[in-house]
């Protein structure tokens, strides 16, 4: 848990660090000067960072029970640990005053009385750690002092010789430990916020443009982006009248302001999130595109030979990871690329490229969880926009007539064939066909794709 919070904060100010120095003002020049914003299309650092940070908090928080019964766990055997360091000859033979014997034994205390997680709801458990680590670092403001007639070296000497962890070591892992009893959301939110990024959010867009559409753009990323502006409102700050309204009620004579909603910051996480939206449509319709270009799906049949195009869709349509590289030559095929028409190369690696990140965008679209900013909550839907009432084959006759083509007219290479690789191409082709209808409908802002739900 440590190297988790550990990542997460390091994670964090890497990526504040970044949008700080993009577009900072000059501070020795007297009239207002923008440093040139230099953004490197091929380093997808930020959105590995942000994808990163995403799933750390999304595990720690499916796993927060398991990791709070484990501390409960791990805290009542180490006051057991640190009674017996206590008493070793080392430390009975140390000068010890009363005040710092005092706060040892109140330690031992607090561990010993923490509630048994054994038979129980762990999320039920309620406790209350936080005098224990506020007597912790009363101790480490001691020994650490060079007034103190007892320092670490001291401790560490006294109860090191017994073969096991230091007093000091017990101490500083107890206390890491209860943090994630009673802190642990805190601390999540602490270490996993990136509010402050609601100052740079025009420049947020323009590095989220290069992490979807530059060369080695990772659409598996760009939903990452979508989860930073559910913490744009908390830098809202109640004395600046722009960013929240404020209601004076009347109570009981005297009048007092509560806070009604946040108004500025509010609405510009929410147009945030819609123009990501829109990108990210752009993106999908732009795939589309080059799969139904003449380069596309459309023209194979009159690229390869059907038994070369059966077997390049059907390693195609297995692949949903960006780290595939070209499958090897089945038996009397050469490799993806050099097929019959050499010419014909460079379409077919942009169909595997655009094939790949429409795949890994799907995917992503598919696992995400809703996005909450403020009133308004932004459902990624993928279920209405497939033709439910169309069978397999009705699908594949309107969305991959190629496709049929080739099953249809070279009945012996059927085999190649497998239900599932087949299955998935044809939901993959039907899902394009649809985003696409839905895109050129132009049904709603961010289109039909997205329901937003205002309470």
């Amino acid at each position: 848990m440590q190297m988790v919070f550990s990542a997460l904060a390091l994670a964090q100010c890497e990526v504040i660090w970044y949008f700080q120095h993009v577009g900072v003002a000059s501070s020795r020049s007297k009239t207002t000067r923008v440093v040139p914003v230099d953004i490197d299309p091929n380093d997808p650092t930020i959105g590995f960072l942000l994808d990163g940070m995403d799933h750390l908090c999304c595990l720690v928080r499916k796993y927060i029970a398991a990791i709070r019964g484990y501390s409960l766990s791990y805290l009542s055997s180490c006051a057991g640990r640190i009674r017996f360091l206590l008493g070793t000859p080392g430390m009975v033979a140390l000068d010890i005053d009363a005040s710092l014997k005092g706060l040892f034994q109140q330690i031992v205390h607090h561990l010993e009385n923490l509630p048994k997680p054994q038979g129980e709801n762990i999320s039920a458990i309620t406790c209350d750690l936080s005098d224990f680590r506020k007597d912790w670092l009363s101790i480490l403001l001691i020994v650490t002092s060079s007034r103190s007639s007892i320092n670490i070296r001291h401790l560490e000497k006294a109860t090191v010789s017994t073969g096991k962890e230091g007093l000091l070591s017990e101490g500083n892992a107890a206390y890491n430990w209860s943090r994630c009893v009673d802190e642990l959301e805190s601390v999540l939110s602490k270490h996993g916020s990136l509010r402050r990024l609601y100052f740079y959010h025009q420049h947020l867009t323009a590095v989220f443009r290069n992490t979807m559409f530059g060369p080695e753009g990772r659409p598996q990323h760009c939903c990452a982006w979508l989860g930073i502006a559910s913490s744009f409102p908390e830098c809202a700050s109640p004395i600046v009248p722009e960013e929240l309204e404020m209601e004076m009620l009347n109570k009981g004579g005297h009048c007092e302001f509560y806070c009604k909603q946040v108004t500025k910051i509010g609405r510009d996480a929410v147009l945030y999130v819609e123009s990501l939206i829109e990108s990210i449509m752009g993106g999908l319709e732009g795939l589309i595109n080059i799969l139904d270009s003449e380069g596309g799906f459309g023209a194979l049949e009159n690229q390869l030979l059907p038994e070369q195009a059966a077997s390049y869709l059907n390693q195609t349509a297995r692949v949903s990871i960006p780290s595939y590289k070209s499958p090897k030559g089945t038996a009397g095929f050469p490799l993806p690329g050099h097929e019959s028409f050499p010419e014909n190369n460079g379409s077919i690696k942009m169909l595997e490229a655009a094939m790949q990140r429409l795949t890994n965008l799907c995917s992503v679209l598919n696992d995400m969880e809703p996005i909450c900013v403020l009133n308004h909550v932004f459902v990624l839907r993928e279920e209405n926009l497939l033709s439910a009432s169309l069978t397999p084959r009705d699908r594949a006759l309107k969305f991959c007539p190629t496709v049929v083509a080739i099953k249809e007219k070279q009945h012996d290479i059927r085999s190649d064939w497998d239900r599932p690789s087949r299955e998935k191409l044809l939901f993959v082709k039907s899902l394009l066909f649809n985003m696409n209808q839905t895109l050129s409908l132009g049904l709603g802002r961010p289109g039909a794709l997205v329901e937003t739900v205002t309470s």
